[in-house]
């Protein structure tokens, strides 16, 4: 029985070591907008719209500008990075073209964005090489604008467009959110109060926020609206964190691999012991029946198992599944590798106790 249990000890090993790697899925990474020298922003509303599946969010930004002096030609600069689509931009209820940024480091030929410079060392050196809460990247490729003729005094800029979320795939669980970059704003050379509201009102699940405050007014899981005097963080975030039952949280901290490993070691041991009790009575026989058929039937049933237990977990679970179907199928391929291999042990361990039983009967 002690070699017995040295075996089984051995064969263990064969079963492990299996990891499916989850993708981290990026969305839209709203901000704030760089600011003319000659422009003062008054005050800032930011609506953020969660549609029913957490899957969109409508941004709608507004910022009361107030212009110094006459005639300038660009008083933002927006950064615009994988926005889904939409992004439209209105100047006192007028619609504006919107122009990408081509030759704005090229200051010998092009001083449109002369009333900038206070940006251009802190680009080249600073926000491109940033990354505001290990959020992101601002990259100054992705900056638009829009060029008018402002007059001197208030004027009202509305920013819309539609945002995806992003999406962390740490083991099965989805952790979705969206986020929006409040980080330029430390830029500015002036900052209003800022107010921020969310309407997940459309959407049944719990939500969450990294803002410290709690809302000035209303239900973050409805519509709430903090004010702020301040930037309360680098980058906004709006968490969904899906919630599972214990049973499915358990089968998840356990794992369907180690579930599937425990059934077949029964298998294992039951194979071993009919291989012991068939070499016994038969040492002349090269293969006994146990070690060709369990040599088979265990790797089949500890792949199958394991794929038909994360299938069951994944529409258990439906949205909150932090997988994808695929991943787990993807284990049919490695099933002849598996079999070969330990059809291979069976074989080996087979002819050792072969060779045991051989040896008692000779004494």
């Amino acid at each position: 029985m002690k070699k017995l249990s040295q075996l089984i000890l051995l064969i263990i090993p064969l079963l492990l070591g299996f990891n499916m790697a989850s993708p981290f899925q990026e969305g839209t990474i709203g901000t704030q907008p760089f600011i003319n020298e000659h422009v003062n922003i008054t005050h800032e509303n930011i609506l953020i719209k969660i549609d029913e599946d957490f899957y969109f969010a409508d941004y709608e930004i507004e910022y009361y500008i107030m212009a110094e002096e006459d005639g300038i030609k660009i008083p933002l600069l927006f950064y615009a990075s994988d926005y889904y689509d939409g992004f439209i931009i209105e100047i006192d209820g007028n619609a504006i073209e919107l122009k990408t940024v081509d030759t704005l480091w090229d200051t010998d030929d092009n001083n449109q964005f002369k009333e900038f410079l206070y940006l251009y060392d802190t680009i080249n050196n600073e926000i491109k090489d940033e990354s505001f809460e290990n959020h992101e990247q601002v990259n100054k490729d992705d900056l638009l604008y829009f060029e008018t003729d402002l007059s001197k005094g208030e004027h009202k800029i509305v920013v819309k467009y539609r945002a995806t979320r992003w999406r962390e795939d740490e083991g099965w669980v989805k952790k979705s959110s969206f986020r929006y970059s409040l980080a330029p704003a430390k830029y500015w050379k002036s900052f209003g109060n800022l107010n921020i509201t969310i309407d997940a009102s459309a959407f049944e699940h719990k939500i969450t926020s990294n803002l410290d405050n709690e809302p000035t007014d209303g239900d973050i899981n409805n519509i709430a609206t903090w004010v702020f005097m301040g930037l309360p963080t680098d980058v906004l975030e709006i968490t969904y964190n899906p919630k599972v039952d214990k049973l499915t949280q358990t089968i998840i901290d356990f794992t369907p691999f180690n579930i599937a490993l425990v059934l077949s070691m029964f298998l294992v041991v039951f194979q071993l012991f009919r291989m012991n009790r068939s070499r016994r009575l038969n040492t002349k026989r090269w293969f006994s029946k146990a070690a060709v058929l369990g040599g088979i039937a265990i790797p089949i049933f500890f792949i199958s198992t394991t794929i038909a237990i994360g299938l069951i977990l994944e529409n258990s679970m439906d949205e909150a599944s932090g997988r994808t179907n695929y991943g787990y199928l993807f284990l049919l391929f490695l099933m002849p590798l598996y079999g070969f291999v330990y059809l291979i042990i069976s074989i080996i361990v087979d002819q050792i106790l072969r060779l045991i039983h051989k040896k008692n009967l000779n004494k």
